[in-house]
């Protein structure tokens, strides 16, 4: 029953331009199930005094943003505490890029919507190196429409930059190069602090990739591709250590605490849910098979990582766009998960993943609050009437 939908896939993704087309229908269903609230960018509607609470948000990020784009590397002129916009001194990834090469802040959020395109081709890229069937990587990448991980570059328009992170964390992983696993590790981790965390993942990623029979402790240290990574925080560090202590730059704290534990804790299991939804199955069945085959330190590994980011993500309002950095425990559950699979059965499995998480709307949860994006037709007919 299921044999033409696969057929159809392969004769797709095989054709000349299959990739293109893969990425074109991608791109479609995000815009299409999820249109951008793009009217919080036109500078006329940016009115001071009729503002609601995400165009504030939206005018006071943003003016951050361009000031870091002038300045990167100058001090935040913090006027008050407890703001998002706090805590941006280094997260100066994209305003550098932005500084480097004359652009303003439009440019990087039509940058971030790029980024989310070749997102998918490098999601694709990615499991198809690991389970090595065309098919099933192809409708692995379009689930990724249906979620917030697929979404976050498009309908960021703050902008956070959630979605260059998420960018270059799968760059991080792509390619097998130690010069640029050591760039794109330092990029995430000057993107957001909790992509820094997240490259933690990339770097088990690589020592799953480079010990497939045997980890031991000394395997952290010696694998050619897992090594960049740990140089990529020290850089990281010492880069860190001097923008702090020699020009001023300082990040507030404030946000992150033990209050949010209470109060979180409502909407707690929904706000995890929505960054990855039916995903969560890839890690959830890898856990199983670590734990069944009773590979203690290998488990041990694989778990650390995501549970920090769980745990910051109960720490702080924004919930969902906090654990959606786990992105990368999706390609490590693949290769712990491949060693068992067969790569035919891959394609039922993303199939399901995929049909499941597209009947189920994407969600985001920030504090108290939590919605969802409206689908292209009635945004639009909204925003023209």
């Amino acid at each position: 029953m299921l044999a033409p939908i696969f057929s159809k896939t392969e004769r797709i993704i095989n054709s000349r331009f299959g990739l293109l087309c893969l990425l074109s229908i991608c791109v479609t269903s995000v815009f299409f199930f999820s249109f951008p609230l793009y009217e919080y960018r036109i500078p006329d509607i940016l009115d001071e005094n009729s503002l609601d609470s995400i165009g504030e948000n939206v005018l006071s990020i943003s003016s951050m943003r361009s000031k870091q784009i002038e300045t990167p590397f100058s001090p935040l002129d913090i006027q008050q505490k407890g703001l998002h916009q706090n805590k941006l001194a280094f997260r100066f990834s994209m305003p550098l890029i932005a500084h480097v090469f004359g652009l303003k802040l439009i440019h990087l959020i039509f940058l971030q919507n790029i980024m989310g395109v070749l997102l998918f081709l490098v999601s694709f890229k990615l499991c198809f190196s690991i389970i090595k069937d065309k098919i099933a990587s192809s409708l692995f990448t379009l689930g990724l429409t249906f979620i917030y991980v697929g979404k976050t570059s498009f309908v960021d328009l703050v902008p956070y930059f959630d979605g260059a992170a998420l960018f270059f964390l799968g760059l991080s992983m792509l390619f097998r190069s130690k010069s640029m696993i050591m760039l794109f590790t330092l990029a995430a981790c000057f993107t957001d602090e909790r992509a820094l965390i997240a490259t933690s993942i990339v770097f088990v990623y690589w020592v799953f990739i480079e010990n497939k029979r045997h980890i031991s402790l000394s395997s952290f240290f010696t694998g050619e591709f897992s090594k960049m990574v740990l140089i990529g925080w020290l850089v990281y560090f010492a880069i860190r250590g001097y923008l702090q202590f020699e020009l001023g730059l300082m990040t507030e704290s404030e946000g992150l605490g033990l209050v949010y534990l209470k109060s979180n804790w409502p909407r707690l299991l929904f706000g995890w849910f929505a960054a990855l939804e039916f995903y969560w199955f890839i890690p959830l069945m890898a856990s199983v098979l670590l734990y069944s085959l009773r590979k203690w330190l290998k488990l041990t590994l694989f778990l650390i990582p995501p549970l920090v980011l769980l745990l910051i993500s109960w720490m702080v309002a924004d919930i969902t766009r906090s654990i959606v950095m786990v992105y990368p425990i999706l390609y490590v559950s693949l290769v712990v998960l491949n060693e068992r699979a067969n790569p035919k059965d891959w394609r039922y499995v993303m199939l399901a993943l995929c049909i499941f998480c597209f009947f189920i709307p994407s969600y985001w949860v920030i504090g108290p609050e939590y919605g969802t994006y409206e689908p292209a037709f009635p945004k639009i007919l909204k925003f023209v009437f």
